[in-house]
């Protein structure tokens, strides 16, 4: 997290209690907004509700181009350039004073600009429009602080019946190698319900989560996964995460663990055939670990790595050669106060995806980058708050063709976070 030297955590909360709630964060899909700064949750921290809007704008190029081959059609076409626009907002309110209410949406503007014209579509560019889904997530305790439940609903406001060129779109700006704000508009609808355990044992505060999510035909996040089809039925999914956190002195440490287990998907194929196709993703592993270090100038000052491996999925029922991949990210934040109110910002990561070699389209390319983020936290009183930034990254990126390109991207935003 990025605090502002006004906005850090109460230490009155318990660590097993304080560590049960950031667990409901942890999971392949437990979001739909991600956040540029990390920081917006600190808003949420104080008073009895919070309401947040982060605008920001990406841009990602590929030098003279990326040349990808489409799985909708065996089509292939270079990509030029990608940009996104997003407007999130999350809202969080105290139902009681121990239940919360988190809402969550966006509104996204997608463009892709190709080097050469689709001969399929005869467009030189892709565009897709208009809002997200929308998750609602209730939190609160079973028994004291040892037992949270969570249940939420994610309503499919988002794009779902999309066109072939609006497929196009969503398999660039899904692709992990760009790391978009919001991957996917759209992702169906989708009901979650779990149990989070907090315990203390041996110094450490321990958690304990587990959850099942039922998924409603349709999602198109799969398009963005490789799979080779648009409309299906997704399976239900297990989520289960365990995870630990504890001082060392005046240091912080923590660790994570969480693992995704899916069932089989029918899917219909994309040029509409009348056969249906069955596909069982393989588990996602999750591992994270982070240092929280106490330095004397800084109010914040964080070292971590996250890796996520993807196993390997079966088509009717045969395992797919050369379709697990890891994908690695380990950085730096920090914030330097400059004034009571206000700090600086900084930023740096680095990222490894090793994607997956069994598509030559982007939504599986590997990636190997770097960046750079600096912005502000300005805590402006009366519950307002600001947290403007720029990131930078440059990196090369690789389909499973064989085929690479530059990859550069550049971004700005600006949080704007009110407490009540």
């Amino acid at each position: 997290m990025i605090r502002t030297p006004a906005s850090r955590s109460p230490a009155r909360q318990k660590p097993a209690a304080a560590l049960a709630a950031a667990i409901l964060s942890l999971g392949a899909a437990s979001g739909i907004v991600a956040a540029p700064l990390a920081a917006q949750q600190d808003a949420h921290l104080a008073g009895h509700g919070s309401v947040i809007a982060a605008p920001s704008f990406e841009r990602w190029g590929f030098g003279s181009g990326l040349a990808q081959r489409s799985r909708l059609d065996g089509t292939t076409t270079v990509v030029q350039s990608a940009t996104q626009l997003t407007v999130p907002i999350s809202a969080r309110l105290s139902v009681t004073e121990r239940w919360q209410l988190d809402v969550e949406g966006a509104y996204v503007e997608d463009h892709v600009h190709l080097a050469r014209q689709d001969t399929v579509l005869g467009r030189s560019d892709y565009t897709l429009t208009g809002a997200s889904d929308v998750r609602v997530r209730l939190t609160g305790p079973l028994i004291g602080d040892a037992l949270l439940v969570t249940a939420s609903v994610n309503m499919p406001f988002g794009v779902s019946n999309v066109t072939a060129e609006q497929a196009r779109a969503v398999i660039v700006l899904g692709a992990p190698a760009l790391g978009a704000t919001v991957p996917v508009p759209g992702t169906g609808g989708r009901a979650t319900a779990g149990l989070i355990l907090a315990r203390p044992l041996l110094g450490w505060a321990w958690a304990l989560g587990a959850s099942y999510e039922l998924r409603a035909p349709y999602a198109p996040g799969l398009i963005a996964s490789g799979l080779p089809a648009l409309d299906f039925s997704p399976s239900n999914v297990v989520h289960l995460t365990a995870a630990a956190d504890r001082t060392v002195g005046a240091q912080g440490l923590s660790f994570s663990a969480s693992a995704d287990l899916f069932g089989t998907d029918r899917l219909r194929g994309a040029s509409g055939d009348a056969g249906n196709v069955q596909a069982k993703l393989g588990p996602i592993y999750t591992g994270e670990a982070r240092l929280r270090l106490a330095a004397r100038r800084f109010s914040d000052l964080t070292l971590y790595g996250i890796t996520r491996y993807r196993s390997r999925f079966t088509q009717d029922a045969r395992t797919v050669a050369a379709s697990d991949g890891w994908y690695s990210d380990a950085g730096v934040r920090a914030v330097l106060p400059i004034s009571p109110r206000t700090g600086l910002v900084a930023a740096a990561s680095g990222r490894y995806q090793t994607g997956l070699a069994f598509d030559a389209s982007l939504a599986a390319a590997s990636v190997r980058s770097g960046s750079l983020l600096l912005g502000l936290a300005r805590d402006v009183g009366a519950g307002y708050s600001l947290q403007p930034f720029v990131k930078g990254e440059a990196g090369r990126v690789r389909t499973g063709s064989g085929t690479s390109a530059p990859l550069t991207s550049a971004s700005a935003g600006l949080a704007l976070g009110v407490r009540f």
